[in-house]
C-alpha cells in the first residue's frame, strides 16, 4: 500500500486526486486495513497537491512579470484570483461608504426609495457583475450562469484565455449559506481551467432581511455584521484549501 501511495503522489494527472480522496475515505474506517496508512495517505496527497500545482504553474518571462507588476494581464490562475479578490475589496468599500447609495441596487424599493425586500438572487448577481465590469479590465470575460461539467452552472465565471475563476453567490439567508462553498463552489473549482481556485460571495442584507440566517453548523453565535459572517465562512474552509478559496461578504444593508 505504501508503494502505491508513493507512486500516486508522483503522478501529475488530474484524476489522481480522486484516487487519494477514495483512499482518505477508506482510511477513516478503523476496521479497514487502509486505516493504518492514514498518515502516509495524508502526506502523499499533500505531496501530490503541491507538485501538481507546480506542474501547472506557468513561469512568466521578464516581459510578463513587468506586465503583472504594472497591473497587467494575468498570466495564471493565481494572478487572476488575486486581481479579483482585490477588486472585490474595492467594491466592498465603495458600496459601504459611497454617498451614491449603491447598496439600493440590491433592494426592491417603494416609490419613495425606501428598501422593502432584497432583490432576487439572480438580480443581485447581475448588479454585482455590473460592478465587476466597471472595476475590472475590459480584457476579462465576465459571464453569468457559466456552464460547467455535469450540467452545473457557476453563478459567475471570470475568464481570460484558458484561465477561469468561478464565483458562487448567495444571499445571507439562503438555506445553503454554510455549505455552498464546500458543496457547490468546490465542484466548479475542479475544472482544469480553475486549478482549484474560486470565490464564495455572500450578500449581507442586515436586519431588514426577510428571514433569519440559518444556524451555523457548529452552533456558534450568529453573525451580527458582514465582517462576522465573512470570518465564520472562511473558518469553515479546510486548511489545505485556504490559499485557493476565499469567502467575501458584501455589505448591502441599508445605512
Amino acid at each position: 500500500v505504501r508503494g502505491v501511495i508513493n507512486i500516486l503522489s508522483n503522478l501529475m494527472q488530474e484524476d489522481v486526486k480522486n484516487a487519494f480522496e477514495s483512499l482518505k475515505k477508506s482510511s477513516e474506517n478503523d476496521d479497514n486495513i487502509i486505516s493504518s496508512y492514514k498518515e502516509q495517505i495524508k502526506f502523499g496527497y499533500e505531496n501530490y497537491r503541491v507538485q501538481f500545482a507546480q506542474s501547472k504553474y506557468k513561469q512568466p518571462n521578464w516581459r510578463e512579470t513587468i506586465q503583472v507588476l504594472n497591473n497587467g494581464i494575468p498570466i495564471n490562475i493565481i494572478d487572476l484570483y488575486q486581481l479579483v479578490l482585490a477588486t472585490f475589496r474595492k467594491i466592498k468599500k465603495e458600496i459601504k461608504y459611497s454617498n451614491l447609495n449603491k447598496y439600493k441596487s440590491f433592494w426592491n424599493c417603494d416609490g419613495h426609495g425606501r428598501e422593502e425586500k432584497p432583490r432576487a438572487e439572480g438580480l443581485c448577481r447581475n448588479e454585482l457583475i455590473k460592478e465587476l465590469k466597471s472595476s475590472l479590465p475590459t480584457y476579462l470575460d465576465i459571464t453569468p450562469e457559466y456552464h460547467m461539467a455535469a450540467d452545473k452552472r457557476a453563478d459567475i465565471a471570470i475568464k481570460i484565455n484558458d484561465i477561469m475563476l468561478p464565483i458562487e453567490a448567495k444571499r445571507d439567508y439562503h438555506a445553503e449559506l454554510w455549505t455552498a462553498c464546500q458543496q457547490q463552489l468546490v465542484i466548479y473549482t475542479n475544472a482544469p481551467s480553475a486549478e482549484g481556485y474560486g470565490i464564495y460571495l455572500v450578500f449581507w442584507f442586515g436586519e431588514k432581511r426577510p428571514e433569519n440566517i440559518k444556524r451555523h453548523p457548529n452552533q456558534i453565535t450568529p453573525p451580527i455584521s458582514a465582517e462576522d459572517l465573512e470570518i465564520q465562512l472562511n473558518d469553515l474552509i479546510p486548511n489545505d484549501k485556504r490559499h485557493q478559496l476565499t469567502a467575501i461578504v458584501l455589505d448591502v444593508s441599508p445605512h
